[in-house]
């Protein structure tokens, strides 16, 4: 059976299935009278009149008319001694009841296992009923041992989970400098094409180191299923038309062309616009790595039925038939050497098949075999609720700002105020957060930019303030190393109106700044 809603700090653990799992009618009850889980034998004794178990013990039939037995519970939650109810009359049943103590992240549940007898006259013999009890006893402390591993292994994931997120904050952070530090070479090369040639290589590769960090952790949180979209009505002609923009350099250095056949009409779908993009991203990525120079990729998207349907088709190196069903399989390439030559690390095509799904959509590879090229379909259903209103996107203001910035790491702060200056920007700039409420306080900016991880005030309590003193009046950016959805969570409570992940192109972080929603999730 499910477990009680409402169970409170237990909710992490699974109880149910280590409970469903025993032979015999076993509810397990917490603090505050809570019950946390139990079995479908244990709802066929205890609450026969009921659909399902109840949220507290209390209400449990059996609770309200067995002498003693809450008695007996509370007693096993209070002292830690075991209990045991025999011959106990439920109605025209006769149960054994045994009450055991079960401790569990620093708190004593209750283990309530009962032996049902049909019939008083087929009741056991006391030697066989504690012959029973000995052998529950040794069932319920297994369990207990298995609730303890259970929650130690979900500590260790925890603490995973938590060592991850400091690494990709780490890593991203010196890539969000570096990004910005190339975008003002860029511009003050000049004409200078040997500059702007090393720039766009270095803008490239850093652009790819970026994208195996977010894929990396994108397969961590879809394996744990921490992947939360945000769908929304869009064109998905938009999506495919910013992907094939985003390539163009990489189309370009592979002496590549690229086909686009998309309909005059709008293709309606519901869903997380950048995870789209990251999908169709990838089997472009793809197509571009597998296809030898000189020749084209193509992209193409229409409506058919009630399906809306784009396929990434190349010229390049085909995919083995006894490939085709591996090849959205984690860690699978087809060509392991040409791969590790052509860069990648087998897993863009497994975020493609998890995000599709997660659309309620599906994605299939095709291939006439090796040599011949492939094709990748997705197929994700129509919206007809999106209309035509819904699909134009806001534009994007040219319009210069006081902004605040708030980065304690200096190299990341220099470069960044450099490119908001560039851009006719006034900028104040500070690295840790006290100072930072204040400056807001005393200048009133339009937007405030603020990193998360800053020291003594970390970047949501900084939020928090700026947004009690200024309210709506101010336009609040987070702009961090972390990426995950709880970062993303917690900075909507704190009243950021945006939340952006370590390295953002400069282009997205103005588009973002002059009021354009964030597309990250």
């Amino acid at each position: 059976m499910e477990r009680a809603r409402g169970a409170g700090p237990f909710s992490s653990v699974s109880l149910s299935a280590l409970v469903e799992a025993l032979p015999l009618a076993t509810v397990v009850i917490g603090p505050d009278d809570a019950l946390l889980a139990g079995n479908a034998a244990a709802l066929d004794l205890f609450a026969p009149s009921r659909s399902g178990l109840p949220r507290t013990f209390k209400e449990l039939d059996a609770a309200q008319h067995i002498a003693g037995l809450r008695t007996a519970v509370a007693s096993v939650q209070r002292d830690g001694a075991p209990a045991t109810l025999l011959g106990a009359r439920w109605g025209a049943r006769t149960v054994d009841l045994t009450v055991t103590p079960l401790v569990l992240e620093g708190a004593r549940l209750a283990l309530l296992t009962a032996v049902d007898h049909l019939a008083p006259p087929e009741r056991l013999e006391r030697e066989e009923v504690e012959t029973l009890n000995e052998e529950l006893q040794a069932t319920n402390e297994a369990l207990a041992e298995q609730v303890r591993q259970l929650a130690a292994a979900e500590a260790a994931d925890a603490r995973k989970n938590q060592f991850m997120a400091m690494l990709a904050h780490e890593l991203r952070n010196p890539l969000g400098a570096v990004t910005n530090a190339l975008h003002v070479i860029g511009r003050l090369a000049g004409g200078d094409r040997r500059v702007g040639r090393a720039v766009r290589i270095a803008e490239r590769q850093l652009r790819h180191e970026a994208r195996l960090l977010d894929d990396l952790l994108d397969v961590s949180r879809i394996v744990l299923g921490k992947i939360t979209l945000r769908p929304e009505p869009l064109d998905l002609r938009d999506a495919i038309r910013s992907v094939a923009e985003s390539a163009a350099f990489a189309l370009q250095s592979q002496a590549l062309a690229l086909r686009l056949e998309l309909p005059d009409e709008p293709l309606p779908v519901a869903g997380d616009v950048t995870r789209l993009e990251q999908c169709i991203g990838n089997l472009l990525n793809n197509a571009i790595k597998f296809t030898p120079p000189g020749g084209r990729v193509t992209i193409s998207g229409r409506r058919e039925g009630d399906e809306v349907v784009v396929v990434v088709a190349d010229e390049g190196v085909g995919i083995a038939s006894e490939m085709l069903d591996r090849v959205f399989d984690l860690f699978a390439q087809a060509d392991a050497s040409l791969a590790r030559s052509r860069g990648g690390l087998g897993i863009g095509l497994t975020l493609v098949r998890r995000l599709v799904d997660l659309h309620g959509g599906r994605v299939t590879a095709r291939s006439a075999g090796t040599g011949r090229g492939s094709e990748f379909e997705i197929r994700l259903r129509v919206d007809d609720a999106t209309t035509p209103a819904m699909l134009v996107a806001p534009a994007a203001s040219s319009v210069t700002s006081q902004i605040l910035l708030v980065e304690d790491n200096r190299d990341a702060r220099e470069m960044l105020r450099l490119v908001l200056e560039m851009e006719g920007h006034s900028v104040l700039d500070t690295g840790d957060g006290a100072t930072a409420v204040r400056l807001a306080i005393e200048h009133a900016p339009a937007v405030v930019v603020i990193d998360i991880g800053l020291p003594e005030m970390d970047g949501f309590e900084v939020a928090q303030r700026i947004r009690a003193r200024l309210g709506a009046n101010v336009r609040l950016v987070a702009l961090t190393g972390y990426g995950d959805a709880d970062a993303h969570a917690r900075s909507l409570e704190a009243g950021f109106d945006a939340h952006l992940v370590k390295p953002v192109e400069p282009r997205e972080l103005l588009r973002v700044l002059a009021g354009a929603p964030d597309g990250r999730a």
